[in-house]
């Protein structure tokens, strides 16, 4: 037998036992309650039975496909849409070992079959389609997401429309499942790499994020305004001018939530760098606020006064002093902000503000007093 021959054979029975032990159609999941509600009791990891068979398989296929002298044009007669495609739905295992294989899986092949990387890109954002419109649960989507990042630490510069088109219609309606937290830290990652390749991409995925802002959720809530720091306290504040009252707006509407939580984390937003532990040279919101005064203060500070008024004692006394504290940031702003016309745009809020400002500290005055 010629050594082609014997390679030929070789390849085929090694993808013959692979879809013969791994490509298989897993078992209808049912899914237990949302993952918004989640205890650390619910969290048991699912093992499959017979993953000790499935493991011998897999670790088989990883070695054969990081052999340095591997014949990709021999494997990819195999590789087809039929094989990526029955690999790509072993993303939606229960079983963590299983999912870590498949991602690891699909990024060698995505590394060494250059051709099939726009056929795996495909599928991979049918995947997600499928997740945010379709199913309301899906495994495996931090897995992919995990591989998408590195597909996009790889991209070119200037990103290609094809790439920002898939970060609009793909990654950031990802934000609107219930299930973000499984998958949230990889998403966030993905969302990081774009901006490093170009910060401009702030402006649509901020307005984005607002789009798909939730209205009843505080604990998703809270994890959007960490994600929503993270991004604007990046960018340059040339940039951060261009989405500043968009950003204040939405602040704005979470100082004033009801849910005190989202309240206090939206304030503690501006805080100074001196109370918070941030990175050395990183822009602050407090200072971002102070760069965009006039477009930020006439929509923070009232918001700040509705707040005054808030059922949470501890969430009236730090926003009474994050005012005090914005006052003497930029008085001037402050100022000019007061003396606004009371016919103009501002005139009722600063009426609004005065009052919720001098009934807070008569409220205070009066109660340090019968202390």
């Amino acid at each position: 037998m010629s050594n082609f021959t014997f390679l030929s054979e070789l390849y085929k029975a090694v993808f013959l036992m692979t879809e013969k032990v791994c490509l298989r159609i897993l078992p209808a999941i049912t899914y237990g309650k949302n993952p918004a509600f989640e205890t650390e009791e619910d969290d048991e990891q699912f093992q499959d039975p017979a993953w000790d068979h499935l493991e011998l398989a897999y670790t088989f296929f990883m070695k054969f496909l990081n052999l340095t002298d591997l014949k990709t044009n021999e494997a990819k007669i195999y590789i087809n849409t039929e094989f990526l495609h029955s690999v790509i739905e072993l993303f939606d295992s229960k079983d963590q070992r299983e999912r870590d294989f498949i991602k690891t899986i699909v990024h060698r092949i995505y590394g060494k079959f250059i051709p099939l990387r726009p056929q795996i890109r495909r599928m991979i954002h049918h995947v997600f389609y499928e997740a945010i419109y379709e199913k309301e649960q899906r495994n495996g989507i931090g897995e992919m997401l995990e591989i998408i990042g590195s597909i996009i630490n790889g991209f070119a510069v200037p990103v290609k429309m094809e790439h920002k088109l898939f970060l609009v219609n793909c990654l950031m309606p990802l934000h609107k499942t219930m299930y973000i937290f499984e998958y949230f830290e990889p998403l966030v990652y993905c969302l990081s790499m774009y901006l490093q390749k170009d910060e401009t991409l702030i402006v649509v995925i901020v307005k984005k994020m607002i789009r798909f802002w939730p209205k009843q959720n505080s604990r998703k809530e809270m994890l959007m305004l960490n994600e929503l720091e993270e991004f604007i306290t990046d960018v340059s504040q040339e940039i951060f001018a261009s989405i500043a009252e968009i950003v204040a707006k939405q602040l704005a509407q979470c100082l004033q939530s009801d849910h005190f939580q989202v309240a206090q984390r939206t304030k503690q937003m501006f805080e100074s760098s001196e109370n918070r532990l941030t990175q050395q040279g990183q822009t602050t919101v407090l200072e971002l606020a102070k760069d965009n005064s006039s477009i930020m203060y006439p929509i923070i500070i009232p918001a700040m006064s509705n707040n005054l008024g808030h059922w949470n004692r501890l969430v009236r006394e730090i926003n009474y002093d994050l005012l005090l504290e914005l006052k003497i940031l930029d008085r001037r702003a402050y100022d000019n902000w007061i003396r606004s016309d009371r016919d103009g745009p501002y005139g009722q809020e600063v009426d609004d503000h005065l009052d919720a400002l001098h009934e807070y500290e008569t409220d205070r005055r009066e109660e340090l007093n019968k202390r």
